[in-house]
């Protein structure tokens, strides 16, 4: 692996570990008000639901990326 490949492998981890924290994060204060302003029953159920729309979301636009180094033409 080259120089610049290792480099660009360790910026693309360090931003999908930002993102998962930030997500996290975000996730766990969005279900806390919920569950503040309601019973936790229902603040579970409503932060299950948001979990199952945002995960076919990403596994939708995850579908749709095509990556340069793995798009080749066998010959």
């Amino acid at each position: 692996m080259r120089r610049d490949e290792r480099r660009d492998v360790g910026v693309a981890s360090a931003l999908v570990q930002t993102t998962r924290a930030i997500g996290s994060a975000l996730g766990t204060a969005v279900v806390g008000i919920i569950i503040s302003h309601s019973t936790v029953l229902n603040g579970v159920r409503t932060g299950l639901g948001l979990c199952i729309v945002l995960s076919l979301t990403c596994a939708l636009l995850a579908h749709r990326v095509k990556m340069k180094n793995l798009v080749t033409s066998r010959k």
